[in-house]
């Protein structure tokens, strides 16, 4: 399974939801953040989210809009 499929829950995946867990709380603990620093501004990062959100769901669609725009 790929790495961008772990944690949708389309799929039972209890091994990396653990595994993410006890490394989410080491980072936790050491007083790390989380998911890392980012030097990007805030208005940035948001963009980055929308575009990527779900993203691997989308290969689809531009396939289908091609489809209907050529009717």
């Amino acid at each position: 399974m790929t790495h961008a499929v772990r944690f949708w829950g389309w799929r039972e995946n209890k091994r990396e939801e653990d595994l993410d867990l006890e490394e989410l709380t080491a980072r936790a603990q050491a007083g790390l953040p989380l998911y890392g620093e980012s030097r990007l501004p805030p208005w940035i990062q948001l963009a980055a989210h929308r575009n990527s959100h779900y993203s691997q769901l989308k290969f689809g669609v531009s396939e289908i809009s091609l489809d209907i725009l050529r009717y």
